[in-house]
């Protein structure tokens, strides 16, 4: 049997009042999903971007790490003359996306030369940093010698920077120590703060 509508007695309109939302409360419940969504998204990025920032420099300190130990093994690479002449250990050199020189076209990197009679000899190997890493100022040449005589340098900080093009406080960084005798000590990462100690 069909009803009839029902109608209120003060103006004569049909009541409408079906228990559905009103404009205010869908506007309402729209806003908030949006600003959900917009936290999750941004939380996201950010989780990437440390992600990214902490296999850069675990990639990093274990490629430095093969260096020392082909320095300190006296691995020689056949492309030298270091056969014949005193071996001395690997120069390691770094270049930003920026540096004059650079065999990285435009990618931040860094290149291990074989030593001997105190020069540099054969064909380097290259170790290219990913998409949106870099250093965050350009370190000098590192050299890793052979067994029993250490580096050239002492608590010497490498600090990597990934997405330099994000204001400072949403960038990461990431600290290895390279020390007088060798040791390479992971500093880890932090974010928006370049300055965090790292010493060895």
């Amino acid at each position: 049997m069909i009803q009839a509508a029902s109608f209120s007695k003060r103006n004569n309109y049909p009541d409408i009042n079906n228990g559905g939302f009103t404009l205010v409360e869908l506007l309402v419940a729209v806003a908030l999903f949006s600003i959900t969504v917009g936290v999750g998204a941004a939380r996201y990025a950010d989780f990437n971007r440390s992600q990214t920032i902490k296999a850069a420099g675990e990639t990093f300190k274990n490629n430095l790490r093969d260096i020392q130990t082909k320095a300190f093994t006296n691995v020689i690479p056949a492309t030298t003359t270091c056969i014949a002449n005193p071996f001395q250990g690997y120069q390691v050199q770094f270049f930003n996306t920026t540096t004059p020189g650079s065999p990285c076209a435009g990618k931040a990197c860094f290149q291990a030369y074989p030593r001997c009679n105190d020069s540099n000899e054969g064909t380097p190997s290259i170790y290219t940093l990913p998409d949106q890493v870099d250093f965050n100022s350009l370190p000098g040449n590192v050299d890793f010698k052979t067994l029993g005589m250490g580096t050239s340098v002492g608590n010497f900080v490498v600090t990597l920077r990934a997405y330099s093009s994000l204001p400072a406080a949403q960038q990461y960084f990431y600290k290895v120590c390279i020390s007088i005798s060798g040791e390479l000590k992971d500093c880890k990462f932090k974010k928006g703060d370049s300055s965090f100690a790292c010493s060895c």
